[in-house]
C-alpha cells in the first residue's frame, strides 16, 4: 500500500508595491552558494527575489563569528592599531551588516500571507523535487544556523579524536 505524497504549501508573500496583491511563489533559484526564491506581484507585475530565511540566519551567525574574530584578531589583540587596521574591519562589518540587513528588510517588508490564501500553490506544482540545500535553507532563521554549527562541531570532534589516535597510538 503506497501513502500518497503530501503537498507542502509554498508560502506566498504580500506585495509592498501595490499594497494589494499577493507575491506568488515563482521558483527557486540558485544564488552563490545558498538559494532564492523569487515572487512574482500579480497586479503589479514587480519580481522580488528572497533568500530563504535559514541562509539569512547561518549567513547573520557567520556574519557576526568572523566580525567578531576580525574585531579581535585586528584591533584587540594587537598593541596599537593602525588605521588601515580600523577601516578593514569597520569595511568588513558594514558591508557584511548591510548585506544581512537588506535581506531581512526583504522579509520584514514582504510579509507571509496566510496558507488560504487564493494565491497559495503547492510545492510539487512548482518544483516537483527540491534539492537538499533547498530543504536546508528553508529549516529557518533559527533552526539552520544550529544544525550548521552542530554539523561543524561534530567534524571537528571526529577531527580531533583521529589526531589524538594518531597522536597516542601511532
Amino acid at each position: 500500500m503506497e501513502d500518497a505524497p503530501q503537498k507542502k504549501q509554498v508560502t506566498n508573500r504580500k506585495c509592498s508595491n501595490c499594497e494589494g496583491g499577493a507575491l506568488v511563489y515563482s521558483q527557486t533559484m540558485q544564488a552563490g552558494v545558498g538559494t532564492e526564491k523569487l515572487y512574482k506581484c500579480a497586479s503589479c507585475d514587480v519580481e522580488i527575489r528572497i533568500p530563504p530565511e535559514g541562509f539569512i540566519g547561518t549567513y547573520l551567525v557567520v556574519w557576526a563569528i568572523v566580525s567578531v574574530g576580525l574585531i579581535w584578531l585586528f584591533l584587540l589583540n594587537g598593541s596599537y592599531p593602525g588605521v588601515l587596521s580600523y577601516v578593514f574591519v569597520g569595511g568588513f562589518v558594514a558591508i557584511g551588516g548591510y548585506s544581512v540587513i537588506g535581506d531581512l528588510i526583504k522579509h520584514l517588508t514582504h510579509p507571509i500571507l496566510d496558507q488560504g490564501h487564493e494565491a497559495a500553490q503547492s510545492m510539487d506544482d512548482a518544483q516537483p523535487k527540491a534539492s537538499f540545500m533547498t530543504r536546508f535553507w528553508d529549516l529557518g532563521l533559527i533552526k539552520t544556523p544550529v544544525i550548521a554549527i552542530l554539523l561543524i562541531a561534530l567534524v571537528l570532534l571526529v577531527a580531533t579524536l583521529i589526531g589524538y589516535a594518531n597522536y597516542t597510538y601511532f
